[in-house]
């Protein structure tokens, strides 16, 4: 095809010569074939063109086509265009992925960062799914509830909630939370208003240190059809989002922190200058003192001094 722009190059493409970067250091062969990590890989070094020798693989909806339309395929050859189809399900996702939290840390106003990153996790988690409805449920820091606080579409709160009660009394919201990774389960009331919805995936939002919420996606697809790959995708989604969600807390109290050292900084250098300030005064008023001893002292050696005098010269 010849030489491409960055900018145009897609997952499947096939290298023709080696690309280097601004040091000279040699960031893919030629013949290697393209993905979404080495295209950013390009883009990170400020790669302007490569020369790609030949076209993209078929893209999604291209190849689900021709599994679909294919009267007759041997075995192998249907394993081989579900695995191509899977890794081109995996790398769109990625891809997405990546341009959402790389647009994210440049987000304009961090004080709806808690907020924005939980409608990228939503956002981010209908690319797995064919989802109906969507929920978030953050923990409280006091009282350590699952309370609602993001709905799509919203208007369906009631039916949200009573069906996370139903997958608390089943013992399902423990379960994802002990496995720390999503969960698939059956829809254990929200099928019947919602006729769409098939299963629920729990996901927890958790870290090492900390559980945040729960994610909890009814989606359009039964148990059996949702693969371990998606599910691992979730997980990675989910452990970012939770990491970011820390991150914010912890810069919270961060700041929560440095605003309180300062009063406390204020308040003491304000107590140490009235102090300074009363010691000054105090200062002046013994100096005051000091004077006034040594003004009496001469007044009364010079008033002792002239009778005295008199007295000494007449016995003289």
């Amino acid at each position: 095809m010849g030489r491409l722009p960055v900018s145009a190059l897609k997952p499947g493409m096939t290298l023709a010569e080696p690309v280097l970067n601004t040091r000279r250091q040699r960031l893919a062969e030629a013949g290697a074939v393209l993905d979404a990590r080495k295209i950013s890989l390009f883009q990170a070094w400020g790669v302007v063109e490569v020369e790609v020798q030949q076209v993209a693989e078929p893209g999604l909806p291209e190849l689900e086509s021709r599994l679909a339309d294919s009267p007759v395929l041997l075995p192998t050859q249907a394993q081989l265009l579900r695995l191509q189809i899977e890794n081109q399900h995996l790398l769109d996702c990625l891809d997405v992925s990546e341009s959402l939290w790389v647009g994210l840390q440049k987000w304009p106003d961090p004080n709806l960062l808690p907020i924005d990153l939980l409608a990228v996790f939503l956002a981010e988690a209908e690319l797995f799914f064919p989802v109906v409805l969507l929920a978030i449920y953050r923990v409280d820091v006091d009282s350590h509830e699952f309370n609602l606080t993001l709905c799509l579409p919203p208007g369906f709160q009631e039916d949200l909630q009573d069906e996370t009660q139903r997958q608390i009394a089943q013992g399902h919201f423990a379960l994802a939370l002990r496995r720390s990774r999503p969960t698939v389960c059956p829809s254990l009331g929200l099928h019947r208003p919602h006729s769409q919805v098939h299963a629920i995936v729990l996901v927890p939002l958790a870290t090492l240190q900390e559980v945040h919420g729960m994610a909890l996606v009814a989606i359009g697809r039964a148990e059996k059809d949702v693969a371990p790959h998606e599910l691992k995708l979730l997980s990675i989604l989910a452990g970012q989002t939770a990491l970011a969600l820390e991150s914010v807390q912890l810069q919270a109290t961060l700041q929560q922190q440095k605003a309180a050292l300062e009063e406390k900084v204020h308040q003491r250098t304000t107590e140490l200058e009235a102090e300074l300030k009363k010691a000054l005064e105090a200062n002046e008023r013994l100096a005051l003192v000091d004077r006034m001893r040594e003004s009496l002292l001469a007044t009364a050696s010079h008033e002792l001094r002239t009778p005295l005098s008199s007295i000494i010269a007449r016995d003289l």
